[in-house]
């Protein structure tokens, strides 16, 4: 029996509404020219920005974070995506569902050609980041068994990258919105070099991780500092996803992303003396 014959025997299976939120099983099929992608990285290591870059300045529409999005998505299988998955949660029954490979495949695939078609632009894209990938951990094999294409950034200070996760899971408001990695005025904090050591750790593992599971021909790793530096970084990006449009990098990323890490810490040289201990930074 086919892939698609396997997957349509499972969902014949399953209660008639999760089989309309399913759709059809063909719709598994290889995504590779379809005009979409996802942009995967750790946190605070530019998704934000390229994101930004995409919706102004290229024929590339960015939906956003697709299982925490913070945009408004308006066709009809993104409310069935997501009320599911809450719903699920609810449950207790999150394991069962999203690591189904049967019922989730079927899902995200119906989900990735309901974004291609009501897409506003020519061009469609979300972002992963790297918690979902241990949260999700079927969302990676599923990726490479429809070859999506995989736009992966990451950080050339690695340490910058930590040090800004950091303050901003320690000091983010959720209730005034306040995020003090983008703001001059707020007060420094002392922050475990434990807890950095691991971040550190993590956010390389899931860099080497992503370079090692996707070949070349499905993935593009490029660095957040080279994307500012000059328009020409852009060329690679621009010859993966298709995209037209004349990029202008954003000086003032440059100086959001690096508020939260040295002015930002007060015992920053304590930080950087362990991690040089520990050897998890150059000397």
């Amino acid at each position: 029996m086919t892939v698609s014959g396997r997957i349509g025997h499972q969902l014949r299976r399953l209660p008639t509404c999760l089989q309309n939120v399913c759709g059809s099983p063909m719709q598994t099929a290889d995504k590779t020219d379809r005009p979409f992608f996802i942009i995967v990285g750790n946190q605070r290591s530019g998704t934000n920005y390229i994101r930004d870059i995409f919706m102004r300045q290229t024929d590339i529409y960015p939906y956003g974070e697709v299982f925490f999005p913070d945009v408004h998505i308006t066709h009809n299988f993104d409310g069935h995506f997501f009320q599911f998955y809450r719903d699920k949660i609810a449950e207790d029954k999150y394991n069962i569902f999203f690591n189904n490979g049967v019922i989730f495949d079927a899902l995200f695939s119906s989900y990735i050609d309901e974004i291609v078609q009501y897409s506003p632009r020519k061009i469609s894209c979300f972002d992963v980041k790297s918690d979902c990938f241990l949260t999700v951990p079927r969302l990676y094999e599923c990726i490479e068994l429809m070859n999506i294409r995989v736009l992966h950034l990451h950080r050339r200070d690695r340490l910058g990258r930590a040090l800004s996760q950091a303050v901003l899971d320690r000091c983010f408001n959720v209730d005034e919105q306040f995020n003090p990695t983008r703001s001059n005025t707020a007060p420094s904090v002392e922050l475990d070099p434990a807890l950095i050591a691991r971040m550190l750790s993590a956010a390389d593992g899931f860099d080497t991780f992503i370079t090692k599971r996707y070949p070349a021909h499905q993935r593009l790793s490029v660095c957040y500092e080279d994307l500012l530096e000059s328009p020409s970084h852009w060329e690679k990006i621009r010859n993966f996803t298709g995209f037209t449009g004349d990029i202008r990098p954003q000086a003032a990323f440059t100086k959001r992303q690096g508020l939260g890490t040295k002015s930002r810490v007060s015992n920053y040289d304590e930080i950087v003396r362990f991690l040089t201990d520990n050897n998890l930074l150059a000397p």
